[in-house]
Formats: structure tokens, sequence, C-alpha cells
């Protein structure tokens, strides 16, 4: 029988649709997607275990599914569960049930899940991902990550009008882009004590996206236009084409993948003409489709290879 994989994802994902169909047409696998935000309200999911072992049943509107039959499970975006209006503490206590239920489940099966969220959880933590990417051997930018407004204060006088500051998240309100440090900021550092920053020195240079599926790397680099050199992302007609990431670089790009435990991410660097590029950020489960789109690389295929490897 053809390989089950199962995508956690709403099915309008454009991601997880391109993967669901070169899975089908390109490696013979079926799919079955689970869209989180319908649990527990709509879809059932049952755990079992005695002395003879134990297993989980997944109830959708596909039909109900045994878990262990699924060859592999793609983590791709999970929803927290869409729930009725309630009492707040209530709320959050039947979200958390439902999770603990989902997240329990699926890590109990036996399926190798793409990423672990464990996992990637844990690699989505800032300060980690510089530390180990510095163990491996990556340039790093200088950075300060704080909510002590003296210590901001300090940081930001010694780069002068070379320092950035940027946000851990983003916010369900729009996007917080990358800002370079005014004079304005260091006058309201005292809202650090609400919420901590990540300050670092500007780096100048190409932005490059290196997208890394097991031992495969695939590096791209943007051209945009001046006034998005901070943050490619505030400028929409970004264009992006192929570049030859040297092999030092490559390997430890690799090396932080595997050190944080993932089986792919797309990782952010900065390339200062005539030297190493600098490490920024890895994303877990960043997007890659626009990538391939302007690039022509096979991003989608290293994805489907480890699914149904």
């Amino acid at each position: 029988m053809a390989p089950l994989v199962l995508i956690v994802s709403p099915r309008d994902d454009s991601h997880a649709e391109v993967v669901a169909h070169v899975l089908e047409r390109e490696f013979n696998s079926r799919t079955l997607f689970w869209d989180s935000t319908a649990f527990p309200l709509e879809e059932l999911l049952t755990y079992f275990a005695d002395e003879r072992g134990s297993g989980a049943t997944l109830t959708t509107v596909d039909g109900t599914f045994d878990l262990r039959h699924v060859d592999a499970i793609w983590w791709r975006r999970p929803f927290p569960p869409e729930l009725p209006q309630m009492d707040p503490a209530l709320r959050d206590f039947c979200e958390r049930e439902a999770m603990m239920l989902f997240r329990g489940a699926l890590l109990s099966s036996g399926v190798r899940v793409v990423n672990n969220p464990d996992r990637q959880s844990r690699a989505n933590q800032k300060p980690l991902q510089l530390s180990e990417a510095w163990k491996v051997g990556l340039r790093i930018p200088r950075t300060l990550m704080t909510n002590d407004p003296r210590a901001a204060r300090t940081f930001v006088k010694e780069f002068s009008t070379r320092c950035i500051h940027k946000p851990f998240n983003q916010v369900d309100f729009g996007v917080l882009h990358t800002r370079r440090c005014e004079d304005s900021d260091l006058a309201d550092l005292e809202s650090l004590l609400l919420a901590p920053i990540i300050l670092q020195e500007e780096v100048p240079g190409l932005d490059l996206r290196v997208n890394v599926f097991g031992d495969r790397v695939f590096a791209a680099a943007a051209t945009v236009r001046a006034e998005a050199k901070l943050d490619w992302r505030e400028d929409h007609t970004v264009e992006w084409y192929p570049y030859d990431l040297d092999g030092e670089t490559s390997a430890r790009c690799i090396a932080l993948v595997r050190k944080l435990g993932l089986d792919y991410g797309c990782i952010d660097l900065k390339a200062p003409e005539g030297e190493l590029p600098c490490f920024l950020e890895i994303n877990p489960a960043g997007q890659f489709l626009f990538i391939e789109i302007h690039t022509g690389q096979a991003l989608v295929d290293s994805l489907c290879r480890i699914l149904v490897n």
C-alpha cells in the first residue's frame, strides 16, 4: 500500500497544498490533512493504552484513521482550537487540555514527525539559536537581548547609527519589521520593562535565505530596494536568485539544523562583500515556496524526500 503522510495544517495553506500534490504525483503517497482548529469541537482524537500496547485514532471529515498506519507526519502549521465564547480561564484550560492530547498522541504514535514539535519549539528560542550557531562555527553579530533600559542604552550608544532592533515574535495585528535605532528610541527605553527587545549591530551585505533539508543546502540571495535593506520583507517587489554559498558555511548550516534536532530549517544570513556570511536567525518552520518559485530550486521535492524516506 502507498505510504500515508499526515499533514497537520489547514487545507488552504499553499505550502501544504503543493507538498501534498507532489507527494501524490511524484512519490505515489497518500496524504491526509488535519486542521487542528477543528479539534476538539468537530474532529475526534482517541488515545488508548493497555498491557498489549497503545495507539490512537483520528476521526475527520475524511473518515477514521489509525495513526499506527501513518508513515510520516508533517507538523506544518498547527493552530490552537477554535472554541466558543466562554470564561477566559475556562477557555485556557480547554485549549491546554486539547493540545496536550493532540501533541501527545502524535508524539506517542512512533511515527516520525517533521519537525518534531518539541524540538521545533526549543529551536525557536532566539538566544539558543545564536549560541548554537556560534558553537558550530557560524559568524554571529554582536547582540544584546534585554529588558534593562541602561544596558540597552549603553549598547545602542556603542554602535551609534549601526544598531538595529527587532522583536522576539510577531504580533497578530501586523508585522513588526527590523528597524535602525534612532534617538527617539533611546527616549523610550523604559518600555523595555514591559517587553524585552533584541538589539544587534547592523551587518551590511546581501540578504541570504538558506534552506536546509537534511544534508541538502539551497542558498538564495535577494535583490531589494535600498529602503528595505534592513528587512527584505518590506519590499514587495523583492526578487530571489540562486546563490553559490561557500562549502564551509553550508556545512555549518547543516550542523546547526542537526544540533537543534530539526529535519529542516530556513536560515537567514547576511553576506558582506569579501567576508563569510553572518548568521541572523533560523526559522524552524519557515516559508520556502516563494524561494522555489523565484529560483527553481528543488525545495518541495527535498521536503517530500524527508517525509517518504
